[in-house]
């Protein structure tokens, strides 16, 4: 049995960035769906991980390159896209 524990950015209903923090730890809706869909399917091989899951912001401080390296997962959008 695998333990994968997802640590996730901030998620908001209107699925934007709400305040100026956001735009390092925001998450999208989709990135969100597509990183749970790819723990489900996590390979047998991965039986405890913890993975961090942001959109592919700019000012990202979280490391994504371990999802995508262990799980094929990357984020497709930009908290950037949204700024004003």
């Amino acid at each position: 049995m695998s333990m994968i524990c997802v640590r996730i950015g901030r998620v908001h209903e209107g699925d934007r960035p709400a305040s100026v923090r956001d735009f390092s730890v925001w998450c999208s809706q989709r990135d969100e769906v597509s990183m749970i869909l790819r723990c489900l399917q996590a390979p047998a091989s991965v039986r405890f991980d913890v993975f961090f899951a942001t959109s592919d912001n700019r000012w990202n401080y979280r490391d994504l390159d371990h999802p995508k390296t262990v799980l094929g997962w990357t984020p497709l959008d930009h908290a950037e896209d949204y700024r004003s």
